[in-house]
């Protein structure tokens, strides 16, 4: 085992912090920005995404919901709430690769 296999081992991919928060291992601001601007567009029952990177040597992200009904404040909510901007990332992908596609021809 090398030293990236162990650096690998210590920082979970996604990990529930509290009802309010995720962490997210391995990512940093490249995908952290697009998916807090997706959340914040597509999903209407947020009040609130954001991300924090508590130091640059740490390979976590802390991902932050909060949703506008505080029942639905729940980390199963906040992992479905991911997957969507998730998924609207993928669709602003495609689009892109069709816009790019249309100029190809």
């Amino acid at each position: 085992m090398n030293v990236n296999d162990e650096l690998k081992e210590e920082v979970p991919r996604l990990k529930t912090v509290n009802n309010h928060q995720i962490a997210i291992g391995n990512e940093d601001h490249t995908l952290m920005n697009i998916l807090r601007y997706t959340i914040n567009k597509k999903c209407d029952d947020v009040d609130f995404s954001g991300y924090t990177i508590p130091h640059p040597s740490e390979k976590v992200s802390i991902f932050t919901v909060q949703y506008k009904d505080e029942c639905k404040q729940k980390s199963e909510n906040i992992y479905s709430t991911l997957i969507d901007g998730l998924e609207g990332i993928e669709e602003i992908g495609e689009c892109l690769l069709n816009q790019l596609e249309y100029f190809d021809k």
